[in-house]
C-alpha cells in the first residue's frame, strides 16, 4: 500500500512540475539574428550608446568582449556567456563591436544565433556562424599572420609612431589594388583585412580595417570611421596625443585611376582634420562616425611636406627620403628630410611627364564635385640599400648618396614601378600588367661598363655586397 501511495506521489510532483510556470521557465529557446560588419560591406554600424542595459558597465564589457573574442579566435561552436547577463537585444551589437575591432576574425558571419532559458531576457549561449569550413579557416589565418609580419617588418622601433603611420600607409597602398568586384568570385574578403593578405586585392573597408589592426599591432590608438551617407570607410589615427583622419583608399592612385599603379601613392589625405576632410582638398568625407565618437580637430598637419610628394616615402635611420616635385612640376629629385625639417637633395633631377586626370566626389548635399589631380610618373622604390627610379623611360640605381648608375631602358613611360619577391617590377602606361625585370640582363649590360660595375641591382646572395658572387649567383639559378 505504501508503494502504490509512493508511485502516485510521484505521479503528482510529475504531472504539477509539466502544468507549472517554473517548468516553461526553463524550456530553452533560440533566436537568430543579423549584426552590421564592416568586412561584410556594411557602413551603418552598431555602437556601444545603443546597449539597452546601462548596468553592463564598462568592466563587465571589458571582461564580455575578452571572452568573446577569444571563443571566436579558437572558432567555438558555442559561447556560453549566462553568467555576464547579456540582454538578448543587446546580443548582436556586442558581437559587431567585437568583430569591426578584431579584423583577425574575417571569418566570423554576420549572422549568428542566441539561446536563452523562456522567460528570461538574457542569453544563455551565443552560436556564432561562419564564413569558413575549420581547414579554410586554419588556412586562411597562416595567410593573414604571415602577412602582418611581413608588413610589420618594414618598421622598427627607431621610428616615432608618426614614421611608423607614414610607413604602413605606404606600404599598404604600394601593395593593394582596388578590385572591380561587380563580378567577382572573391568580393566578400576584399571588404576585410584578410583581403589584403590574400592577393591585395581589397575596397575601402578592406584598407581601413588592415591598417587598423596594423596600427594596434603597433600599439598606435586607430579607431575605423564609417559613413553610410558615402557607402565608405576611412581610419582616424592618434599621433602625439591627438586624433587625425587617414584615408588610404583616397591616397592609393589605384582607386581614382582606375588601373592598378604600385609606387603611384598619394600623402593627400594623410593625418588631416575633420575640417579638411570635408573640403574640396579632403574630397568631401561626410557622415563619418567612429565608435568612441573621436574627433580630429587639429590642423596643425593640414598643411605638410607629404601633400604634394606622389612617391612612396621610405623612411631610413630616422630620415624621410622621397622624390621631391621640382618647381617645373615636370620632374623630381630625391630628397632626405629630417624630423626638424632639414632637407637635403640627392643627386641630380630626374625628369618626367604628368599624367593629369579628372576625379569626382559627391558632397554631403549631394552635388557631384570633380577635382583635378596630377600624378608625376616618376617611381621610387628601395631594395637593399639602395634607391631605384623610373624617370621617363629609364631605370636608374641610385645609392643613398648622389652616385647613380643606368640599369635599364624600358619600352615606354611606366606608371608602376614596385618591389615584389625581392625583384624589381614595372608597369607600363597604358599597359600596367606588371613586368619583372631580368636580373642576368642587367649584369651582363652593365658588367663591362667602367662607371656601371656590378652596382645596378640588388645584392642577390644577400651578403652586403654587390659583385660578381651575385652574378655567379644568377647564372647558377
Amino acid at each position: 500500500m505504501k508503494k502504490k501511495a509512493s508511485v502516485f506521489i510521484s505521479f503528482l510532483l510529475v504531472a504539477a512540475m509539466l502544468w507549472s510556470p517554473f517548468f516553461a521557465f526553463a524550456v530553452t529557446r533560440s533566436e537568430e539574428g543579423e549584426m552590421p560588419l564592416l568586412q561584410e560591406g556594411d557602413f551603418e554600424l552598431e555602437t556601444t550608446e545603443k546597449f539597452s542595459d546601462n548596468a553592463l558597465g564598462d568592466t563587465r564589457i571589458e571582461i564580455i568582449n575578452n571572452t568573446i573574442h577569444n571563443a571566436l579566435l579558437d572558432v567555438s561552436e558555442q559561447i556560453y556567456v549566462k553568467q555576464y547577463f547579456i540582454p538578448i537585444n543587446d546580443v548582436g551589437a556586442i558581437l559587431s563591436n567585437i568583430i569591426n575591432d578584431n579584423p583577425d576574425l574575417f571569418y566570423v558571419s554576420s549572422t549568428y544565433r542566441v539561446r536563452y532559458t523562456s522567460g528570461s531576457n538574457y542569453a544563455t549561449y551565443i552560436i556564432p556562424y561562419y564564413s569558413m569550413t575549420k581547414d579554410e579557416i586554419e588556412d586562411a589565418k597562416e595567410i593573414y599572420y604571415s602577412g602582418v609580419q611581413e608588413a610589420l617588418s618594414v618598421v622598427d622601433d627607431s621610428m616615432s609612431d608618426m614614421q611608423k603611420a607614414l610607413v604602413i600607409h605606404d606600404y599598404i597602398c604600394d601593395l593593394a589594388a582596388y578590385p572591380d568586384i561587380t563580378n567577382n568570385e572573391n568580393k566578400e574578403i576584399y571588404h576585410s583585412a584578410y583581403g589584403f593578405f590574400y592577393d591585395y586585392n581589397i575596397v575601402c573597408a578592406g584598407y581601413t580595417l588592415v591598417y587598423s589592426y596594423l596600427m594596434h599591432e603597433l600599439g598606435i590608438e586607430c579607431e575605423y570611421v564609417t559613413s553610410s551617407g558615402m557607402e565608405h570607410a576611412w581610419n582616424k589615427i592618434k599621433i602625439n596625443g591627438k586624433w587625425y583622419n587617414a584615408d588610404l583608399t583616397y591616397d592609393d592612385c589605384t582607386f581614382f585611376e582606375g588601373i592598378n599603379t604600385p609606387g603611384s601613392i598619394r600623402h593627400c589625405f594623410f593625418l588631416k582634420s575633420d575640417s579638411y576632410f570635408e573640403g574640396a582638398q579632403g574630397l568631401y568625407h561626410y557622415g563619418g562616425k567612429t565608435n568612441d565618437s573621436v574627433s580630429a580637430s587639429s590642423d596643425n598637419l593640414d598643411n605638410n611636406f607629404w601633400d604634394d610628394v606622389m612617391s612612396r616615402i621610405y623612411v631610413i635611420d630616422s630620415f624621410y627620403y622621397y622624390m621631391n616635385t621640382d618647381s617645373t612640376g615636370y620632374g623630381a629629385i630625391l630628397t632626405k628630410r629630417d624630423d626638424l625639417g632639414n632637407e637635403e637633395t640627392i643627386g641630380r633631377k630626374y625628369n618626367s611627364a604628368n599624367y593629369e586626370f579628372e576625379s569626382y566626389a559627391y558632397d554631403e548635399n549631394g552635388d557631384l564635385q570633380s577635382v583635378s589631380l596630377t600624378d608625376l610618373l616618376v617611381r621610387l622604390v628601395y631594395l637593399d640599400g639602395r634607391f631605384y627610379i623610373i624617370s621617363d623611360t629609364s631605370i636608374y640605381s641610385q645609392k643613398l648618396t648622389s652616385k647613380r648608375y643606368l640599369v635599364s631602358n624600358i619600352p615606354y613611360y611606366a606608371i608602376a614601378f614596385c618591389v615584389r619577391d625581392n625583384n624589381l617590377y614595372y608597369g607600363l602606361y597604358g599597359d600596367p600588367e606588371l613586368v619583372k625585370l631580368d636580373k642576368l640582363e642587367f649584369f651582363e649590360n652593365n658588367i663591362t661598363t667602367p662607371t656601371g660595375g656590378y652596382n645596378n641591382y640588388p645584392d642577390i646572395n644577400n651578403d652586403g655586397y654587390v659583385n660578381a658572387k651575385d652574378y655567379a649567383m644568377i647564372i647558377k639559378e
